[in-house]
């Protein structure tokens, strides 16, 4: 599909989200929360209960949970999940409370499908499941939710988290904690008997769908370790700051992060399709034009494919109905990649996609507030920005966060 047709199909696309906003009809009220895209392997041969405890954006009515693959030639299983609302983070585990079964077609089992290849994700999602959040007890404004699920036995267990990545610190984050912990054993058919406060950073369970009271509407990142924000809190980003931003009273934005550190386009492009034709996909995706890791000398031919990647992407959105945000690419330190006068091509794909905001395509300058000195043909990356000269920091992320808010409100038709 070339630029203008997709141009096309994403105005005819708003015109149609704008037509179903003036329709009486409820809609917008399903919230979407996935922690990470990046997937490690777990060693369960001596099974274990992996529980989950989080915040969400908007109380809820009911949950589905979500689980994901990432092995392209073995499935695996959750043998039972059952899920509780919680009162206060004072009691992240819940065991005492009254606990809801969880089924998958109706059954206790649920089986996780096989990923289209390597480095991609395959999703499965429970039946929706009635619970309905209850008023925190502890001061917190968000929803709270424990999840458990106990898992078949396998040596190599997709699990998120790649084993090495620390996540724990997700587990004290006001207003967005995920909380992962484990032990051996079933502790789904009796939940009393877990008794675990160890924080942990992998677990199969990957994010949660809800239906909430009120409009929720759902952001979702896919891209490299800019995308999972690795300068910061690994799962957030830029991403997380554009969600809380926009969320008020009136309106949840819910924010899904599946950056995978070490990706190429050509990789996290794949995924970003597969994601668009699969029972996760946002309402808002946020995808950049290139990335670092393509290519350790820059060409032409590399920008290039980058380009066409983002275009299958772009039309993938239109026939989809999900409304793409595009991001440029920022600059990277020479001290870790050292492109010199290459960096030209760079900025040359950079005002490629730019041009496309001519075409309807909603395109953020993420570049040029990052951008620095230039020495010897290459825009530098300050190192208030990003302090190890690739990820953006805090600062970095403000500054991303301030370029892709005014777009992604219009493009969640906020």
């Amino acid at each position: 599909m070339d630029p203008a047709t997709i141009g096309e199909a994403l105005r005819q696309s708003r015109a149609d989200s704008r037509k179903r906003s003036r329709d009486q009809r409820p809609s917008g009220t399903v919230g979407q929360r996935i922690i990470g895209g990046r997937m490690g392997l777990y060693n369960n041969l001596t099974p274990a209960t992996f529980h989950v405890a989080c915040e969400l954006q908007a109380p809820y009515e009911a949950v589905q949970i979500i689980f994901a693959n990432s092995k392209p030639a073995y499935s695996d299983n959750a043998v039972s999940i059952k899920v509780t609302t919680l009162a206060t983070a004072a009691d992240l585990n819940g065991s005492a409370n009254t606990w809801t079964q969880v089924t998958k077609s109706g059954l206790l089992r649920m089986a996780l499908p096989i990923a289209p290849a390597t480095g991609r994700l395959s999703y499965a999602l429970s039946d929706i499941i009635p619970l309905s959040s209850i008023p925190r007890t502890d001061g917190g404004s968000k929803p709270l939710l424990a999840i458990r699920a106990y898992m078949g036995a396998s040596g190599d267990l997709p699990v998120l988290g790649n084993g090495t990545d620390d996540l724990t610190n997700w587990a004290t984050k006001a207003g967005r904690r995920w909380v992962m912990r484990q032990m051996t054993g079933d502790g789904v058919t009796d939940p009393s008997v877990f008794t675990s406060t160890t924080n942990v950073s992998q677990s199969p369970i990957i994010g949660v769908r809800y239906w909430s009271r009120g409009r929720v509407v759902n952001v979702m990142v896919i891209g490299d370790s800019l995308s999972d924000g690795r300068g910061t809190y690994i799962g957030e980003g830029f991403g997380g700051l554009v969600a809380d931003r926009l969320t008020s009273d009136a309106l949840a934005v819910e924010y899904s992060n599946c950056g995978w550190s070490g990706q190429a386009t050509s990789q996290f492009g794949e995924r970003a399709i597969d994601v668009l034709f699969s029972d996760v996909k946002p309402d808002v995706l946020l995808f950049p034009n290139s990335s670092p890791n393509n290519e350790s000398t820059l060409t032409d031919a590399g920008f290039a494919a980058s380009d066409a990647m983002y275009q299958r992407v772009l039309a993938a959105c239109a026939r989809t109905g999900v409304t793409p945000v595009l991001w440029t690419m920022i600059p990277t330190d020479p001290s870790i990649h050292a492109w010199g006068a290459a960096d030209s091509k760079r900025i040359a794909a950079n005002t490629r996609a730019l041009a496309l905001r001519d075409r309807g395509v909603l395109v953020a300058d993420t570049s040029t507030p990052l951008s620095g000195p230039v020495v010897s043909g290459q825009v530098g990356l300050p190192a208030a920005l990003a302090p190890d000269g690739i990820h953006p920091g805090d600062a970095g992320n403000i500054l991303m966060a301030d370029a892709l808010t005014p777009l992604v409100r219009r493009a969640g038709g906020l």
